[in-house]
């Protein structure tokens, strides 16, 4: 039942992020749009910052000394 929670709590906060991007798209002019939809492109190819060198949390702890 947690890890059903979990799962449904993530997807909720995917799309909840998703529809942010897209009203923000929404408001700029064709340039801006084209910029935006890189910079969304690189960020999403991207590692999180969260995560070490590895892609891991453990990865991070490592990095940082922690």
């Amino acid at each position: 039942a947690v890890v059903k929670e979990m799962c449904r709590a993530y997807e909720e906060s995917e799309l909840v992020t998703l529809n942010h991007i897209r009203a923000v798209r929404a408001t700029l002019n064709e340039e801006q749009r084209r910029r935006f939809d890189a910079l969304v492109s690189e960020c999403r190819c991207e590692r999180c910052g969260l995560h070490g060198d590895d892609g891991t949390a453990e990865g991070l702890e490592r990095k940082e000394g922690i």
